[in-house]
């Protein structure tokens, strides 16, 4: 290739380079506030494994009750997991059935539950608590702001996780009062035009427990975490956030699957996407994204603060470093867009990076040796 091809390729690339700024701008609302969430950093909550409170062992089925609408036909079965089969007549478009188990677990321990489980595509279904405060008020947290409403099932074992105490604030708009509790958890499935020929949902697990916390001042750990809560100070309340930037160094086993939530209290603000552990580059850079939001972290600061929740879905952390934490907002009302694949978001960010550092690099290399008179 001659010298002047060279050349012109070079002056297209830095061409290139220069728009990214041009119409990266263009695109961003025109009243915006950028805030600088490190100068918010207030603590940070390692979370670990703490306590069994209960689990079950799937072995009384006279444990588990059953009803359906009628029209509909549901058996139960357990013998180390539970298998709901449930048969609804073309006629019944809107039939549903339950399966449903009695607890006694105590909200002052703040407890989460795991629940692994297995539902055909596109079937509906939903997971909903019973319980009473201490003044023998009863409350149902069943309603269409939850996350365990509603759902579609995937075909395949899903792991879902819910913070009890969370899911009577989503239900009732207030925390519950101590001593509160959860008396039953239920399950149900959906009819669908689809579903009519008959389906069945496998519980494979449900085990509650209570999370450890250690709290530290410092913007770093090592220490082995299921998840970790980075609190901060006040932040505007007057203005609409579209996206906080989270840059960070962590590592964690080799199975390390994480995510990352921003939340006030236990309202879900934003959601990044899934990320795994890597071998050589352990630095991150994570968008959250307030259309994204989808689910909810199994754990809360118990200040209502604004916190950044990065929470394990597999494995563990074993270190962590923040770095960049970036909030951008804007007084505009922005309007709701469909979710954004996590995978095109990274796609994305490497590409901008390739062009903001790689490619000029190359182009002063290129530039020198066009510099150097010809032999």
């Amino acid at each position: 290739m001659s010298r002047n091809s060279v050349l012109a390729l070079t002056f297209t690339l830095l061409v290139l380079v220069i728009l990214i700024p041009l119409t990266g701008g263009s695109l961003r609302p025109k009243t915006e506030d950028q805030i600088d969430g490190l100068r918010h950093f207030r603590s940070m909550e390692v979370i670990t494994g703490g306590k069994t409170l209960w689990s079950e062992d799937w072995n009384n089925q006279s444990a588990w009750g059953w009803s359906g609408s009628p029209g509909a036909i549901s058996t139960i079965s357990v013998n180390g997991s539970l298998v709901l089969s449930a048969y609804f007549s073309p006629a019944n478009a809107t039939g549903i059935v339950q399966v449903y188990r009695d607890l006694n677990l105590s909200l002052e321990r703040d407890p989460s539950l795991d629940i692994t489980l297995s539902v055909p595509t596109g079937v509906g279904y939903g997971i909903s608590f019973l319980g009473h405060y201490p003044n023998g008020t009863l409350f149902n947290t069943e309603t269409e702001s939850s996350y365990l409403q509603n759902r579609q099932g995937l075909g395949g074992i899903e792991r879902i996780s819910a913070n009890l105490i969370r899911e009577v604030y989503v239900a009732t708009g207030a925390p519950p009062p101590t001593p509160s509790k959860v008396t039953r958890i239920v399950f149900y499935l959906a009819a669908t035009p689809s579903t009519s020929l008959g389906f069945s949902m496998k519980i494979l697990d449900i085990t509650a427990y209570s999370f450890q916390r250690f709290l530290t001042d410092d913007q770093m750990t090592a220490s082995t975490a299921l998840g970790l809560m980075l609190n901060l100070d006040s932040l505007p309340s007057n203005e609409t956030l579209f996206q906080l930037i989270a840059g960070f160094d962590i590592s964690g086993s080799s199975d390390l699957a994480y995510t990352l939530y921003f939340v006030n209290g236990y309202s879900v603000v934003a959601q990044g996407g899934v990320y795994h552990s890597k071998i050589l580059l352990t630095y991150e850079i994570a968008p959250l994204i307030p259309s994204r939001v989808s689910s909810a972290p199994p754990f809360y600061t118990k200040n209502s603060l604004w916190s950044v929740v990065i929470v394990a879905q597999q494995g563990e952390i074993t270190h962590f470093r923040l770095d960049t934490l970036a909030l951008r907002y804007t007084l505009e009302k922005l309007p709701r867009v469909a979710n954004l694949d996590p995978n095109f978001i990274r796609i994305v960010l490497d590409v901008y990076l390739l062009l903001l550092f790689v490619i000029p690099i190359d182009s002063v290399i290129i530039l020198r040796w066009l510099s150097k008179p010809e032999a």
